[in-house]
């Protein structure tokens, strides 16, 4: 009995420990965006995406994602969604492992401390506030002279 009872306070220490947010084990990691265009409007982020990403030379990458009239805002595919075991309709904000520069829309509620209901274009998402995001933000400003760059924690845990 006593070996039961000390595997189980063995086992409560460590669900507490591994249990609770904090620096030890924090699946969400501080990224950062840079954003040309915040819209409530799709078509008006979906012209602006195209004509900054041949301004500026880089990628359109929309991820595959779709416009949804839902709270969601924007979707993948149904098939998409269940085949990831995610119901439908299902989004995944940029920032998850996709850090780079590349222009996409993205739905302003999938990140914290963001505006919601917003189209957004970013056109670089990345781990630390570098030279690199700085030196693209001077180049965009040039286009886009509102361009910002705008930090969110972003969810780097299981998704299932």
């Amino acid at each position: 009995m006593k070996y039961i009872t000390s595997i189980f306070l063995l086992f409560l220490s460590l669900s507490t420990c591994f249990g609770q947010e904090g620096d030890f084990f924090n699946q969400e990691v501080k990224k950062h965006f840079l954003i040309v265009c915040s819209t409530k409007d799709y078509s008006t982020a979906l012209e602006k995406a195209n004509s900054i990403s041949e301004d500026l030379k880089l990628k359109l990458d929309l991820r595959k994602l779709l416009r949804n009239d839902d709270d969601l805002g924007l979707t993948w595919e149904k098939t998409d969604c269940e085949g990831d075991g995610w119901e439908y309709p299902c989004y995944i904000p940029r920032g998850r492992y996709d850090d780079g520069e590349y222009v996409s829309v993205e739905w302003s509620n999938g990140y914290q401390g963001f505006s919601e209901g917003y189209y957004i274009v970013i056109i670089s998402s990345q781990f630390e506030y570098n030279e690199k995001i700085k030196t693209l933000l001077n180049k965009t400003k040039e286009f886009v002279p509102s361009a910002y760059v705008k930090s969110s924690m972003i969810y780097m845990g299981c998704m299932h």
